[in-house]
């Protein structure tokens, strides 16, 4: 990604009180004149208001209980999110807690849940309101201890981390937290960084499997990831030398809707033909 796109990007996922639907291609329309996906401006919540760690790792690939963390239910009540934090204390939603140490950071993926109108938050695209949606719970570190920045820090503007689902069978350059509507919230509390990312309901597409990937950048990193085109299968790329976790998202399969999927491919191609999804590779590729 070239300088200037990297700097629009950190200007358009400023810190913000609340949610807002300005779309990301207008952003990457400064850069290039076709328009992008849609992707919703960030929240980023100063220290001041609430506390969270993240953590990311290196090297190895580790599982373990994190118990050190705040739970999702804590990060959402923190959020002042009190309807999220009931669904995460639900039956429908999965805890999860896998570490992964990867180039100088911890990653843990904590838990999901999905579900319509689970969030006291309106989420919109194009001014529909998205009933639909996903959750994912992830925190990073540094693992040696340094603390990660305060987003009241100007070091903060420096980090810039992806966090998207991710489908089997499907490209991940056309299918990920861009194009399925996707925003995130963040915060930082004793050195870890905390990040909510929610996108439309991946549990339709339960019976392909399902991945979440975190890593370095603010767009999806083909260099990061191997996509296995016969197979379908997401694959983390052994030779990079950056941050490319790749968890299992664990859905109930029974929860498939294999027609609700076929609409929504059909949905993600016609934003392709329009153009869309092939100024994202272009941003990928630059």
């Amino acid at each position: 990604m070239n300088k200037d796109l990297d700097t629009l990007l950190k200007q358009a996922l400023a810190p913000t009180k609340e949610p807002d639907d300005r779309l990301n291609k207008k952003i990457m329309g400064q850069v290039k004149e076709t328009d992008i996906m849609n992707m919703k401006k960030v929240r980023k919540i100063p220290a001041a208001a609430i506390a969270t760690v993240f953590v990311i790792a290196t090297g190895s690939l580790t599982a373990y209980a994190s118990w050190k963390y705040l739970t999702p239910e804590s990060i959402t009540k923190k959020l002042n999110d009190s309807r999220l934090t009931d669904a995460f204390q639900g039956k429908d939603a999965v805890s999860i807690n896998e570490t992964q140490t990867i180039a100088g950071y911890q990653v843990t993926f904590l838990g999901i849940v999905s579900g319509k109108d689970i969030s006291q938050y309106e989420s919109k695209s194009n001014q529909e309101i998205l009933h639909d949606r996903s959750y994912c719970v992830t925190a990073v570190k540094r693992e040696d201890g340094t603390p990660m920045p305060d987003t009241s820090e100007d070091a903060y503007s420096d980090l810039s981390f992806f966090v998207s689902p991710l489908i089997k069978g499907y490209d991940p350059v056309d299918y990920n937290v861009f194009t399925m509507h996707g925003n995130y919230t963040e915060f930082v509390e004793n050195g870890i960084l905390y990040r909510l990312t929610e996108c439309d309901n991946v549990e339709i597409f339960a019976d392909h499997g399902l991945y979440l990937c975190v890593c370095d950048g603010w767009l999806y990193n083909q260099e990061a990831y191997h996509y296995n085109e016969a197979s379908g299968v997401i694959s983390r790329n052994e030779n990079y030398t950056g941050l490319n976790a790749l968890f299992q998202l664990p859905v109930d399969v029974s929860k498939a809707d294999p027609r609700a999927a076929a609409d929504y491919r059909t949905c993600i191609e016609e934003s392709e033909t329009e153009g869309e999804a092939d100024t994202q590779k272009d941003a990928i590729k630059s």
